[in-house]
């Protein structure tokens, strides 16, 4: 589990993370799967995470959103970003895709 503050070990590095402070960090390296929130006071969570991953490679696989609250799922050729997001935070799941 990553400390308050910090990612958990063996984040992916292609995986960039918006600008705030990780609350809760797990990851199942075994299992090739991570899952954080943070905390952030970016204007829209959802979409800056976005943006940061579609321009690290990752295209966006489904998108919804409403009433300020949203999920996005994206892939690249190794890993599976799923999204979940409100105007104050953003959760992250990332999954090892299977060879």
């Amino acid at each position: 589990m990553g400390a308050n503050g910090s990612l958990p070990a063996g984040w992916p590095t292609t995986i960039p993370v918006i600008e705030g402070t990780v609350e809760f960090g797990v990851c199942n390296a075994a299992a090739g799967r991570w899952v954080i929130t943070v905390t952030s006071s970016v204007s829209d969570p959802l979409g800056t995470a976005r943006t940061q991953l579609e321009g690290a490679g990752f295209t966006t696989d489904t998108s919804v959103s409403a009433g300020g609250t949203g999920v996005v799922t994206l892939s690249d050729a190794t890993y599976s970003v799923f999204l979940a997001s409100n105007a104050t935070g953003i959760v992250y799941t990332v999954t090892t895709l299977g060879p």
